[in-house]
C-alpha cells in the first residue's frame, strides 16, 4: 500500500469512528422512549409503571419536549370493543398521573392500536402480556 492510499484509508477509518460518537436520530428517539405494561384486563399501574411514568415526567418536564404520545396496545384477546374501552381506561390513567408528575395534559396525545403492532407476535384469542403496553414516546 502505497504512502496516500495509507493516508486516505487512515483518514477514512477515523472518520467512521469519529461518526459512532455522535448519536443518530435513532438513538434519540430510543432515548426518548418508554414502556409501561398491564395485567391483563387492567388499566391500573403497577409500582414498576408509576415509577416509569415519573421518568418520563421528569424527562418531559426538563427537556424540549413539545409533544408525550401514547401509543396504547391490547393483546390479541378479547373483543375488539374491549380491548378499545380498556386501552382507552390505560391512556386515561397514564394520562391523570403524567398531569399529576408535571407534565401539561395539552403535551399528551394518545393513539389506540391492536394485533397490526404486536412486540410477541399471537393469534387472535391469545393473551401476551407484552402486547399489553403503553409506549411513551418524547419529541
Amino acid at each position: 500500500m502505497n504512502k496516500i492510499n495509507y493516508m486516505i484509508t487512515v483518514a477514512a477509518v477515523f472518520a467512521l469512528g469519529a461518526c459512532s460518537i455522535f448519536s443518530s436520530p435513532q438513538d434519540n428517539a430510543k432515548r426518548n422512549t418508554f414502556v409501561v405494561f398491564f395485567d391483563f384486563d387492567r388499566s391500573n399501574l403497577s409500582e414498576h409503571a408509576a415509577k416509569t411514568l415519573q421518568q418520563v415526567a421528569d424527562s418531559a418536564t426538563q427537556g424540549n419536549v413539545t409533544n408525550v404520545n401514547l401509543l396504547v396496545h391490547t393483546d390479541a384477546a378479547g373483543q375488539d370493543s374491549d380491548n378499545q374501552a380498556l386501552s382507552d381506561r390505560r391512556a386515561a390513567v397514564i394520562t391523570a398521573e403524567l398531569v399529576k408528575d408535571g407534565v401539561p395534559a395539552a403535551k399528551i396525545t394518545s393513539s389506540i392500536f391492536r394485533e397490526p403492532d404486536q412486540l410477541a407476535a399471537t393469534a387472535d384469542g391469545v393473551h401476551e402480556p407484552q402486547n399489553r403496553r403503553t409506549e411513551i414516546i418524547l419529541k
